[in-house]
């Protein structure tokens, strides 16, 4: 230790420094009264003192703290269940969007075109053997024939759009 630091133990004589030494009880006395010490003791109750009264303050703030954590906890509940509808909303518009694409659509209008020929190959097949009268085979064959005449334009029409042509 430097003297400077406690000058009080310069001013002590020899035989005191010695007592102090083998004195423990002794010591801790003479250090419990310099300046140096006191201050220190001063400020460690003092800094207690502001550590006890922020943790008031803190305990204070609990219910305040609790109430905003449950708060947070259902706008995150709020969230999430917000986030699954807006994900299922999103899925429905891919869906939706794939299911009324026009590619998907011109490929709906070519099976409808295919279907309705089919059906005339068929009201055709009925008035060749015979199962189906003159005026029923003309009526039928001819609107089956529009028809189908109709998609199959339509198709054309939309893959001339769909490829860029029109």
């Amino acid at each position: 230790m430097e003297s400077s630091q406690f000058p009080e133990l310069q001013r002590l004589p020899i035989d005191e420094i010695q007592r102090l030494l083998d004195d423990e009880t002794a010591l801790l006395e003479f250090f419990g009264t310099l300046p140096q010490v006191k201050d220190m003791q001063a400020r460690r109750e003092t800094l207690a003192k502001e550590v006890e009264d922020q943790a008031r303050r803190n305990m204070d703030k609990k219910p305040e703290y609790e109430r905003k954590r449950q708060e947070l906890a259902r706008t995150y509940e709020q969230l999430t269940s917000i986030r699954q509808n807006f994900d299922q909303l999103v899925q429905r518009q891919a869906d939706l969007s794939e299911t009324y694409s026009p590619q998907m659509i011109l490929t709906q209008l070519r099976i409808a075109g295919n279907d309705v020929d089919e059906d005339a190959e068929r009201i055709a097949e009925s008035f060749l053997s015979g199962s189906l009268p003159v005026d029923d085979f003309v009526s039928q064959f001819m609107e089956t024939k529009k028809l189908s005449h109709t998609r199959h334009a339509k198709v054309e029409k939309l893959s001339g759009r769909i490829e860029g042509r029109w």
